[in-house]
């Protein structure tokens, strides 16, 4: 609805089309976060496009539950409400805070928990995960385990390899103009 809302009916159309088939799709069907999330942030959109921000609140305070880069909500979320109200404070701005209010949710249930509120970003290490911000370090990194993988015929990272190849492909055609 949204897509169909900014852009036409047949984008809209293609776009779950696309999403549908996606390699990486399977998660949506699962039982992981994924499809919880996804659905959290476009009701959150949908809402900010609608100017019901209340909703908005409740959306993006359930999808920085779901997942710690809800937080991210707040950027596109802020976007949409300076587009609709500029720089003028209403009280409905109180709604982009659902996904910090979210996060510290979360943040404040680890520490009663556990004792570390930090505890989501030291979980990361049990599955040989770091925060890496350098960019290239993290290609290296990528490219790295894609060699250890063909080396060990790992159906998985073959899978891996052909969806990230195929988005770059996708992204580099999408800034072509007649794609």
């Amino acid at each position: 609805r949204i897509i169909k809302d900014i852009y036409s009916k047949e984008i809209a159309y293609t776009s779950i089309i696309l999403l549908l088939f996606f390699p990486t799709a399977i998660f949506l069907g699962t039982v992981y976060t994924e499809s919880l999330f996804l659905f959290l942030a476009t009701g959150a959109m949908f809402f900010a496009r609608k100017g019901r921000w209340w909703f908005v609140f409740f959306f993006s305070f359930f999808a920085a539950l779901t997942r710690n880069l809800g937080l991210l909500l707040i950027l596109p979320l802020s976007f949409e409400y300076f587009h609709q109200y500029g720089f003028r404070f209403k009280k409905t701005m109180a709604a982009l805070l659902g996904p910090a209010v979210g996060t510290l949710s979360y943040m404040v249930y680890l520490y009663k928990v556990f004792g570390n509120p930090f505890q989501f970003i030291q979980a990361q290490s049990a599955w040989n995960r770091a925060i890496i911000l350098n960019p290239f370090a993290i290609l290296k990194d990528k490219l790295l385990k894609i060699v250890s993988s063909i080396q060990q015929h790992d159906i998985f990272m073959g899978i891996e390899i052909f969806v990230g190849f195929s988005f770059l492909v996708i992204l580099v055609l999408s800034l072509q103009k007649k794609y």
